[in-house]
């Protein structure tokens, strides 16, 4: 099953998105700030990250500079 890490942190969005990408078969990880994505990035691989760029804790921009550094999951 391919996984996607969805980072957002409006929950009603948050929720609405992971609920239709389940819904396709794909493994929806919810992160709702930044620091709680880069944990996720250090325990899981993932296929796709849709990350929203205005997160709370670490901002988005930083958060990309890191999965970047990891690998090359788009």
């Amino acid at each position: 099953m391919k996984k996607i890490l969805l980072v957002e942190d409006d929950i009603e969005i948050n929720q609405l998105v992971s609920k239709y990408l389940g819904k396709e078969g794909f493994d929806i990880h919810a992160a709702y700030d930044g620091k709680e994505a880069l944990a996720y990035i250090q325990n899981h691989e993932y296929q796709l990250v849709i990350l929203d760029l205005m997160l709370p804790q670490i901002e988005g921009q930083e958060v990309l500079r890191q999965i970047r550094a990891k690998g090359t999951v788009p």
